[in-house]
């Protein structure tokens, strides 16, 4: 079975009555897809823990991208509840008529764990990393280099005040472009709706995010759906307040 969420999140109808509860018949895995094969190419990303990029072919015909990847500080069972936790989210937020109006739902994926701290994890498709899409803004917009986070670093650590540092000398060289990701089309009602889109998915985890204690939210834990403007996130490791004891606490 190819272990994608939506098979193996059960799919249970509304039932008004307990006459309806008798009389109704339903399957709650409708669809069962099978993998046939995985193809021989892997791709090997450059990033610390070296993750694979594995593809299985569906008995459908269809292909289906997974992460094979290790943690070795972190542990992966954060992930799988988390999705857990957001599939519960996703059924409350669908019973409320303005939730459901506004499309208010968390993407999910499937988090299989093989050990404490490794895994596979489904490829959520048609994303890019928010850090991707600002870089590609800042070459597109921006005259000269972009400032590394090196060099930021570089100029927090010398400094005695931070906040003036921050306002005054990193904030300057690094102006908002992402807001003119949403500007690329030329339909206005497409720009309003990734705009209305990215802005209450964002809410929304806010709220989650700060439920659950979660941290490490970066760039690249942070993707943008390219066609609706959609947030999601991953990297579910820093939880519970785990960010506030760091070697640099979020706070």
């Amino acid at each position: 079975l190819v272990p994608l969420q939506q098979q193996i999140t059960a799919c249970i109808p509304r039932m008004r009555s307990r006459r309806e509860v008798k009389s109704g018949t339903f399957d709650a895995f409708p669809e069962g897809i099978f993998a046939e094969k995985c193809e021989d190419q892997v791709d090997v990303f450059r990033t610390k823990e070296r993750p694979k990029k594995l593809v299985f072919l569906g008995t459908n015909g269809v292909k289906y991208p997974f992460l094979c990847k290790t943690e070795r500080r972190g542990d992966l069972r954060k992930d799988s509840r988390m999705m857990m936790f957001g599939v519960m989210v996703n059924q409350l937020l669908e019973q409320h008529p303005d939730t459901h109006r506004r499309d208010l739902q968390l993407v999910t994926f499937n988090v299989v764990i093989l050990q404490e701290n490794s895994g596979i994890i489904e490829w959520v498709s048609n994303t890019k990393g928010m850090r991707h899409i600002i870089d590609d803004m800042w070459k597109r917009t921006q005259p000269g280099p972009q400032q590394n986070v090196r060099e930021v670093k570089d100029i927090l650590d010398r400094s005695k005040d931070l906040f003036e540092t921050f306002t005054k000398q990193v904030l300057p060289r690094n102006p908002p472009v992402l807001h003119k990701w949403f500007s690329q089309s030329a339909d206005p009602s497409i720009w309003l709706s990734k705009r209305m889109m990215f802005s209450r998915s964002q809410a929304l985890w806010c709220m989650l995010g700060y439920i659950v204690g979660l941290g490490d939210r970066h760039g690249e834990n942070i993707l943008v759906e390219l066609e609706t403007g959609r947030v999601v996130h991953v990297d579910f490791d820093c939880m519970f307040g785990k960010g506030m004891w760091l070697e640099k606490p979020e706070t």
